[in-house]
């Protein structure tokens, strides 16, 4: 089957909201604990360069689905989502049963657990083309960096509780700018 765009096409024709069903059925004998269920690649042709300029098959990015545990009546499940970075393939985010985020890291210990494994920037937040706040970490400190802002502020409960100027003037629980800097070196 040759196609330039589209090579499958699901259609439901249903009047109902349930849309279409796509199935990756593990019909296992006898199932386990982080059984692969199913997989979804993306793959294409490499340029063959260090073989003998013969394009080879290749493995991009992958989404796979697994059986997290296997026990009746308390089942989960989890997804991977794997790419190719610098010819090595591996796991880069994880979704667990629970709904917790994984982005480095396979055992997330919060709703998102970011984890680089290097110095630098960790997140990065835009609001427009030039406003952004990066978190960056190393081993000894978390820094939240906010650039091309007039303000950075702290808010408990909806209302704003603290803010740091672009002066470096801090602002403490009060509806004005204070004369001076607290906390300024």
């Amino acid at each position: 089957l040759h196609s330039d765009f589209q090579v499958a096409r699901f259609e439901s024709s249903a009047s109902d909201s349930n849309g279409t069903y796509l199935e990756l059925y593990a019909n296992s004998p006898s199932p386990a604990d982080d059984d692969i269920l199913g997989i979804i690649n993306f793959k294409g042709n490499n340029d063959g360069a260090s073989n003998s300029n013969v394009l080879e098959e290749t493995a991009f990015a992958q989404v796979r689905g697994y059986a997290g545990d296997v026990t009746d009546a308390s089942e989960d499940g989890y997804l991977t989502f794997n790419t190719r970075a610098a010819g090595t393939f591996a796991e880069r985010v994880r979704i667990t049963s629970d709904g917790s985020i994984g982005v480095g890291v396979q055992s997330p210990s919060a709703k998102l657990h970011v984890q680089t494994g290097a110095t630098g920037t960790i997140a990065q937040f835009r609001g427009d083309s030039t406003d952004l706040l990066n978190i960056d970490g190393d081993s000894n400190q978390i820094t939240l960096d906010a650039r091309n802002v007039g303000a950075l502020a702290f808010e408990m409960q909806g209302s704003e509780s603290m803010r740091i100027g672009s002066s470096n003037e801090i602002h403490i629980g009060t509806s004005s700018w204070p004369t001076g800097s607290i906390g300024k070196s």
